[in-house]
């Protein structure tokens, strides 16, 4: 079987969905770093050469892999087996494929049931259950894993690491006397000597925090971040399937427009550093076409809020509420936003009232 050369970080099924009106295969991009829109190729859009693959092993390298896996004492041997005959091969594009097939059946049927009510005012169905029980552990999943596995989310783990490597780096500057008896450190350091004179230099103030910066090896962060992806989602999708989930309606003129990160996130206690997903007040955005979206809420801060709507499945989003969704995306695109129609007037004004926004190397922790 040939390899799958380029490898989506958003599902082209998904994609489709914003598809323009020259063809079914095509979609309007805007691109924050240029500053311009253009219509663009479906199959080649949100994606890169190879993005999933962790980089090939010499025969050398094969060898003493398959030589550690065999001598472990905790694999069966079809375990054993399994994992050998999976060097080199492409398991995680693999894997998120099975899990994109699934998942675009799921959500054609949300949106065909949606479709199927136009006719009617949507008073009547604001108890109606368009996710089922199934539903929502599929798609939990799936909306963790598109989260996890975006170029964002890499970009932001090498910040991550970059950051949390600075911080143990000055920790060590700020105690340089406390580390004279740790041989294993001096010895990496070159031995007493080459420590001694690092040492007089942080001292005398000649090397300090502010003379080194910390960059971190690109095929490491590469697999950390593949390595962690499947991982990561199981984790973030055990919250949002215990939480209440509700669809958006757009019959607006103004679509929902997706981008290269379709999962935003926002916390409504105004908290900039409770933004995880288990942070109480956090909600979750992800649009599935440009009438429809999820919105997925912790519970016990919007039943304070709005006990009301905790009886309701959908809600009608006006004008105002398909704006602030659609900016919520602007801000956290890491450089392409989508839509099935080629006006990005309201991304233009809002890249010149933040220009920040626009840079792909923006600080993001913290932030």
């Amino acid at each position: 079987m040939s390899k799958v050369i380029r490898q989506h970080y958003v599902p082209q099924f998904y994609l489709r969905q914003w598809h323009n009106e020259k063809s079914d295969e095509q979609i309007y991009v805007y691109n924050k770093e240029l500053q311009r829109s253009y219509s663009a190729n479906i199959e080649g859009t949100a994606s890169s050469r190879y993005f999933y693959d962790y980089p090939e092993l010499t025969e050398e390298q094969q060898n003493k892999f398959i030589e550690k896996v065999n001598n472990e004492q905790s694999l069966s041997p079809v375990e054993k087996e399994k994992i050998i005959a999976n060097i080199n091969e492409q398991v995680v594009e693999k894997g998120l494929s099975e899990i994109e097939g699934i998942n675009n059946g799921v959500i054609s049927s949300i949106i065909s049931k949606l479709d199927n009510i136009k006719a009617l005012p949507i008073e009547y169905f604001l108890n109606h259950s368009f996710l089922n029980d199934e539903d929502i552990l599929e798609l939990s999943y799936f909306i963790a894993l598109q989260f996890a596995r975006t170029e964002e989310m890499r970009i932001v783990q090498n910040d991550i690491t970059k950051w949390l490597a600075k911080i143990t780096a000055d920790t060590i500057l700020q105690n340089i006397d406390k580390l004279e008896h740790d041989e294993q450190l001096i010895e990496k350091m070159g031995g007493k000597d080459s420590f001694n004179e690092f040492k007089e230099k942080v001292t005398s103030g000649e090397f300090n925090s502010d003379s080194y910066t910390v960059e971190i090896d690109e095929t490491y962060n590469k697999i950390s971040h593949i390595s962690s992806i499947f991982e990561h989602a199981d984790n973030i999708s055990k919250y949002l399937m215990n939480y209440k989930w509700l669809i958006l309606i757009n019959n607006t003129d103004i679509p929902f427009i997706t981008t290269d990160n379709p999962v935003a996130k926002k916390n409504n206690l105004g908290n900039p550093y409770a933004h995880g997903f288990a942070s109480k007040g956090i909600e979750i955005y992800y649009p599935i076409s440009p009438k429809y979206a999820i919105t997925i809420w912790e519970p016990s801060y919007f039943k304070e809020i709005a006990p009301d709507l905790f009886t309701q499945t959908i809600i009608e989003a006006k004008e105002a509420n398909v704006i602030h969704n659609n900016d919520l995306l602007i801000q956290t695109a890491t450089s392409q936003i989508y839509s099935n129609i080629n006006d990005f007037t309201w991304v233009e004004k809002r890249i010149n009232e933040s220009p920040i926004i626009a840079d792909k190397k923006r600080e993001r922790i913290g932030n």
